[in-house]
């Protein structure tokens, strides 16, 4: 393939920025209440008119956090991030995806009753992912993306609920 090939009407890519909520499912603790960050760039290639693949390289942070009166017991996982998808648009303001995340832990701690200590986790992860992108404009668009590990991560399982803002540099 020649640079003339290239197109660039075939790529975009921009930034993205939010919020992830998660669990560990496999720590007896039940419920979304560990909230992260999660910000990165991202690269997609418009295959047709329905049709993309796309490429991101993100921070996020999940874990899990039980807080009943004063005990409490949080466990902060941080991960860089490899998401590949593949975006099927459905209608004019809605795309679904689905893909894999390839994951490599760069932090993990535990707080546990006021007492933090650093906890060991398995380095990779490998989440399966489904969501749909609501479109607002031509530039910005709502991402809603459940993800869910395939193997276990030190004998749990992560859950994350993701909601972030993409920008696309035009």
């Amino acid at each position: 393939m020649s640079v003339q090939n290239l197109e660039a009407g075939n790529f975009s890519g921009g930034w993205q920025a939010g919020l992830t909520t998660s669990q560990m499912d496999g720590d007896k603790n039940a419920g979304y209440h560990k909230f992260g960050i999660t910000a990165g760039f991202f690269v997609n290639r418009q295959f047709n008119t329905k049709l993309q693949g796309q490429f991101e390289l993100r921070y996020n942070q999940k874990g899990a956090a039980v807080r009943k009166g004063e005990d409490q017991y949080v466990i902060r996982l941080d991960y860089m991030e490899l998401p590949f998808t593949a975006n099927l648009l459905i209608q004019k303001n809605l795309k679904l995806e689905a893909g894999l995340i390839p994951s490599v832990l760069i932090n993990a701690s535990r707080l546990d009753n006021s007492f933090k200590e650093n906890i060991r986790f398995d380095t990779f992860d490998l989440p399966a992912a489904i969501g749909m992108y609501y479109i607002l404009s031509e530039t910005v668009s709502f991402q809603l993306r459940e993800s869910y590990s395939l193997f276990r991560v030190s004998g749990i399982f992560n859950n994350a609920l993701t909601f972030a803002l993409f920008y696309t540099i035009e």
